[in-house]
């Protein structure tokens, strides 16, 4: 049985430079600390957890992946309403993506903040997505 992380990842990022709104933003590595504000904005793609569910069938099971979608931008006072405007369609392009009988997609946690201590605020929204699908075992 295989993972579909990178699948997932790849599927999501082609989706997301094809919209309009982000196909000129950059990227990062979703483990990094520190981003350089001349590299904003920009968004990451990570899967942190994965797992197994016990419901097995004689050929399949059921996985779980979490899909973290992050966006960094900087710039002035509009960054939360940019924010707001980015979760709405970022939610829509990876249910647009994923969404399908193969996969069952669920938006599952939306956070923001603002970085305020260097000379322009840094804004990161992070969204999670549970991905629950049923591989093959052969």
């Amino acid at each position: 049985m295989t993972l579909k992380n990178k699948e997932f990842r790849d599927t999501v990022r082609a989706a997301i430079k094809a919209h309009d709104r982000f196909s000129d933003f950059g990227s990062f590595k979703l483990w990094e600390k520190r981003v350089d504000s001349s590299d904003l904005p920009a968004i990451s793609l990570g899967v942190p957890r994965w797992g197994l569910d016990p419901n097995h069938s004689l050929d399949t099971s059921e996985r779980v992946a979490t899909l973290v979608v992050a966006v960094k931008r900087c710039g002035g006072d509009e960054l939360e309403d940019l924010g707001e405007e980015d979760a709405k369609a970022l939610e829509d392009i990876v249910l647009g993506a994923l969404d399908d009988e193969a996969h069952e997609v669920t938006p599952q946690e939306a956070s923001y903040q603002e970085d305020v201590g260097g000379q322009q605020a840094v804004s990161t929204l992070s969204m999670m997505f549970a991905i629950k699908y049923w591989p093959s075992t052969s």
